[in-house]
């Protein structure tokens, strides 16, 4: 036979079909090499772009990050998101509860954060209080060494702070007892418009402390500026300094010669009596060798008896409330054996180991107002010389100072000491007014002072036009970016402008809704949320009032 013809293709001189299939395999292997370079020009070439669009991408994260970023024209103001106070931690129990944001998320102040809530009758003040008592459940749990019988033991507590609060009608008080008391609480009620009901009598003279040589002068002084608070619009300052110094001798006298009889009534009746009994009183004051007793004599002896006259007058309108019957019958309260009787003193109620919760009441007029002043401003005092006395060691428990309807204590310098200095001691302060036009006509020229060391919570509804114009401005202005487009005969051009607005104009603030608020933390957050309790509406009942757990 003759040999076997070669494929088309293959190499002349092929003879056999062994040589055609070592042929092939030639031609495959060179085949499949030319395709695995090929493969590997392209992969390389692959790699490259991935490798040049990395390190694009990182040069424009690195430019992004390390750029400065154009400030707007005009600001940025913005309100905080869920995020963001998340970051600040204002999503946890420290301070008051303020108010929920959108999503319900409860808003907590900075556990030095005072708050003021400014707004108009029946928007929800005192239910933002209840709110902020209930919230007390939800305090975190702190482990503590304490010292029993020389042997140190660990234990658990929550961190629940003592309570002074003023609840004008004992709404909070019937709302918030219960939960209260199953926290722990020791419950105290001051009743002043209804003595009867009265669970604890309080001497306010026990503030003072006699035997404290270096620090009771001081004391006196804090003392007669409560009893005695300044004329709102005084012109003669002898005229509000007279009733003070008198008072301030008067009880230091008594507190001297007559402990049993110091009382704040006992030394304005000696103060308003007939003018025989007032000289035998001044006489006896004469004997004694005390700076602040003989300055209320040589105040009184130096005189004339038409400026006497003019002065006793005085005195009588500033103290004739200390009177009453039912302060009266509060501070002047005696046992079966005639002693006075009191049911606790500040120091005892931040040295306790248990949370104290003390509800003062006196209903809506400002004539007992003044006890309650008193009360309030013998309390943060007190809290202010424990706190200098231990070394600037902050209140174990902290206290919560809670005026509602502040404006019928009147002007409380205390509640100044509370933002100037008492931070850090652990004393917060939550105060509510109708308008700020209130809170100028009390303090004056330390209004600004109040207003700017607190948090403001405001809500919708108000119609004091300086007041809603203040928010706006606290809350700052963003800038607005507009295009305009013209077109001529000669062609067409865009440009984009520029122009300030307010993030809430006064009238937006006004016209909130109901359930909404605004609240501005100095330096820290603004939230536009809502109030910290919900209107839930019942099935063949009327709305009523729920709050958040």
């Amino acid at each position: 036979m003759g040999a076997k013809e070669c494929p088309a293709g293959f190499a002349p001189g092929c003879k056999n079909s062994l040589d055609v299939a070592e042929q092939e395999n030639t031609m495959l292997i060179v085949k499949f090499v030319k395709g695995l370079l090929k493969l590997i020009s392209w992969v390389d070439l692959a790699l490259g772009y991935i490798i040049h669009g990395i390190i694009a991408v990182i040069k424009g994260i690195y430019r992004s990050m390390t750029a400065q970023k154009e400030e707007p024209t005009h600001g940025d103001a913005a309100f905080d998101s869920d995020k963001e106070l998340k970051e600040q931690g204002m999503l946890k129990p420290g301070g008051f509860l303020a108010c929920v944001t959108r999503k319900r998320r409860k808003v907590y102040l900075p556990k030095d954060a005072s708050l003021m809530i400014i707004a108009n009758k029946r928007q929800g003040k005192t239910q933002a209080v209840n709110a902020n008592l209930l919230d007390l459940r939800n305090r975190p749990w702190v482990t503590e060494t304490i010292d029993v019988g020389g042997n140190h033991i660990k234990r658990r507590r929550q961190q629940l702070p003592d309570l002074v609060m003023y609840d004008p009608k004992l709404g909070t008080l019937k709302r918030t007892r219960t939960t209260l008391e199953g926290l722990g609480y020791r419950v105290l009620v001051i009743d002043i418009d209804n003595p009867e009901n009265t669970e604890a009598w309080i001497n306010p003279v026990t503030f003072l402390d006699i035997h404290d040589v270096y620090d009771f002068d001081r004391q006196n002084d804090v003392f007669a500026d409560l009893l005695a608070a300044d004329a709102k619009h005084g012109k003669h300052s002898h005229f509000d300094n007279y009733p003070k110094i008198m008072i301030a001798g008067v009880i230091k006298y008594l507190l001297l010669k007559q402990p049993s009889q110091a009382t704040v009534p006992h030394a304005v009746r000696l103060l308003v009596s007939s003018n025989e009994s007032r000289e035998a009183l001044f006489a006896l004051m004469a004997l004694v060798d005390d700076p602040i007793i003989t300055a209320a004599v040589d105040s009184f002896r130096s005189a004339g008896d038409r400026e006497k006259g003019s002065f006793i007058t005085t005195n009588f309108e500033k103290m004739k409330v200390w009177l009453r019957p039912s302060i009266c019958a509060i501070t002047e309260h005696r046992d079966a054996e005639g002693l006075l009787v009191n049911t606790f003193t500040w120091e005892q109620v931040f040295t306790d180991d248990a949370p104290v919760a003390v509800f003062i009441r006196c209903g809506l007029g400002t004539g007992e107002g003044a006890l309650v002043r008193l009360l309030i401003g013998c309390a943060i005092n007190s809290a202010k010389r424990m706190f200098n006395a231990t070394g600037d060691t902050p209140l174990r428990k902290g206290l919560w100072v809670i005026v509602d309807e502040a404006k019928t204590i009147g002007r409380c310098n205390a509640l100044l000491d509370v933002n100037r200095e008492l931070g850090e001691a652990g004393v917060n302060l939550l105060v509510a007014y109708l308008s700020e036009s209130d809170i100028k006509e009390e303090f004056q020229q330390d209004a600004e002072a109040l207003i700017g060391g607190c948090s403001l919570l405001v809500y919708g509804g108000s119609n004091e036009i300086g007041w809603l114009e203040r928010v706006s401005k606290l809350l700052g202005k963003r800038t607005s970016y507009g295009r305009s487009e013209s077109a001529s005969q000669h062609g067409s051009s865009q440009g984009r402008s520029e122009t300030p607005t307010n993030l809430r104009n006064a009238d937006q603030v006004a016209s909130m809704g109901f359930m909404e608020c605004i609240l501005i933390v100095p330096g820290r957050a603004k939230v536009f949320g809502l109030k910290p309790f919900k209107l839930v509406k019942r099935l063949w009942r009327k709305t009523v009032v729920e709050f958040y757990q």
